[in-house]
């Protein structure tokens, strides 16, 4: 059965980031787990109670239980709609259960990761704060420490089918494997892969080959036109993805999250909030390393 853990924050575009947790487990058996971080400590300074109160500060049992209360009657009802789009869609195997849990969600999503053991983390990019693209974010965070992959929906119009995915690469010596994960995920979507390099023109020829030796793992999609390989000149980083997802109609942008590569520069530091609207694209992470076996 494939396990899917969806954290929410009840945020607008929670619905949208179920339903892709749904079609994500429409072909096959699935369990997808609704998670729920609250906040478990509401601190009031002394200062507004009177001074026989000698503590600095006052945990409020009834408000922490009113907080519980609200988030499961939340979850439940999210729960049931879950189940019906489920239905009104013909999404059969589908099983939705949900997770409570006081904390800080960071940690706590990494945490139930280890007892839930899903295969994949879907999860939205805005949240309710609607912060930067990726800045200081939960879902970059989840993204950079997860070691299975981590799909991330920035807030959209509507659901958009999985058809053409962009996988960015600049030659990881885990491309080859992230790849192939990739394809494995989207394999029942019949969707088409782009990994696009872009290009410094000084080095041409180097980059040349190892496109090719990256080419050579996947000869019998290429032939079956399951993916393309592409390199073109760079000239502004950001304009450049952003007009070939135009150009090829591109669904997901798929990359390693590595903590420091040229992404991380090109998501912190380039990409910015209007762009996020403007591409309305999720985000595909595929971690670069092995998953280590329990």
């Amino acid at each position: 059965m494939k396990k899917i853990l969806v954290p929410i924050d009840f945020s607008e575009d929670t619905t949208l980031v179920c339903r892709y947790a749904l079609e994500l487990g429409r072909h096959e058996s699935s369990m997808i787990c609704l998670m729920h971080s609250y906040f478990d400590r509401m601190t009031i300074s002394e200062t507004s109670f009177p001074s026989s109160i000698e503590t600095e500060t006052y945990i409020n049992e009834q408000l922490l239980r009113e907080t519980y209360d609200q988030a499961r009657e939340r979850i439940l009802h999210l729960q049931d709609t879950i189940l019906r789009i489920a239905e009104d869609e013909d999404i059969g195997q589908i099983e939705v259960d949900t997770h409570l849990e006081g904390g800080e969600p960071i940690s706590g999503i990494i945490e139930y990761c280890g007892n839930f053991d899903p295969d994949i983390i879907v999860m939205g990019t805005s949240g309710r704060g609607r912060k930067g693209f990726m800045e200081g974010s939960v879902s970059r965070k989840i993204m950079n420490n997860a070691d299975i992959p981590v799909m991330a929906i920035p807030s959209m119009p509507a659901f958009r089918p999985l058809q053409n995915i962009l996988y960015l690469t600049n030659f990881d010596q885990g491309d080859a494997r992230c790849i192939h994960a990739l394809m494995d995920i989207l394999r029942p979507y019949n969707t088409r892969t782009f990994v696009l390099h872009l290009l410094n023109e000084q080095k041409q020829e180097e980059t040349s080959h190892m496109l090719d030796q990256l080419r050579s793992h996947f000869l019998e999609e290429e032939d079956k036109g399951l993916i393309q390989f592409i390199m073109q000149p760079r000239t502004d980083y950001r304009q450049d993805v952003l007009e070939f997802t135009r150009e090829h109609a591109i669904d997901t942008i798929s990359f390693i999250p590595h903590k420091r590569n040229f992404l991380d520069g090109f998501f912190r530091k380039v990409m910015t909030k209007k762009d996020l609207y403007d591409a309305n694209i999720p985000l595909l992470a595929i971690p670069g390393r092995e998953r280590c076996s329990s």
